[in-house]
């Protein structure tokens, strides 16, 4: 007999094996035909949440043999489970047990893997981005300027709201600056000119 929804939302809640959750959510999905939102709902978790347990489930034996050996945490699944490829998988698998990593080293071998980046936490400081941001909008006073960067990638963005004469113009501006400090450090001056 099939377990009614609110019986297995019950399950969800009091379960402490990954994998059962995991079942429980997924018998919500696809037997009681809920939305990935409607479940998230009723459990009161983020979508996302969900989705990171119905991936597990898709985790190769070997993983799933770890988690209940005590090797690898629910966390540690979630994590691995970003990846899409099996040998990729098992391969992250065997680094977290080698290496005996936790789940904050797990991310950046995962999110190494898949963007095929290295993390070395490099990052600017947060001061620094200030005084950068500061520096141009001691220059540029009409610009909404952000910069951001993260472990994976550096953003850095110009907004002026003004007609298409003065914006051409500041963009043009801007474009000089960048384009005149590369040339002149690389010793490129031809890059200054546009085809």
């Amino acid at each position: 007999m099939e377990a009614s929804a609110e019986d297995l939302i019950s399950r969800f809640k009091t379960e402490k094996d990954c994998f059962k959750k995991a079942r429980y959510l997924s018998d919500l999905h696809i037997e009681h035909e809920l939305t990935l939102k409607e479940i998230a709902s009723k459990i009161d978790y983020d979508q996302s949440y969900i989705s990171h347990y119905l991936r597990i489930l898709n985790l190769p034996d070997i993983v799933v043999d770890g988690y209940y050996a005590g090797q690898v945490s629910c966390a540690h699944l979630m994590i691995l489970s970003r990846l899409k490829k099996r040998e990729d998988i098992i391969d992250a698998y065997r680094q977290v047990l080698e290496k005996n990593l936790n789940t904050t080293q797990t991310e950046i071998l995962i999110r190494g893997k898949k963007f095929n980046i290295e993390t070395n936490d490099g990052r600017l400081d947060p001061d620094k981005i200030r005084q950068m941001k500061k520096k141009l909008l001691e220059i540029y006073p009409e610009l909404k300027i952000e910069i951001l960067q993260s472990r994976i990638k550096g953003k850095m963005s110009f907004e002026l709201a003004d007609d298409t004469k003065k914006t051409s113009k500041l963009l043009q501006q801007i474009f000089d600056r960048l384009i005149s400090a590369e040339a002149i450090e690389s010793g490129h001056e031809s890059l200054i000119e546009l085809d």
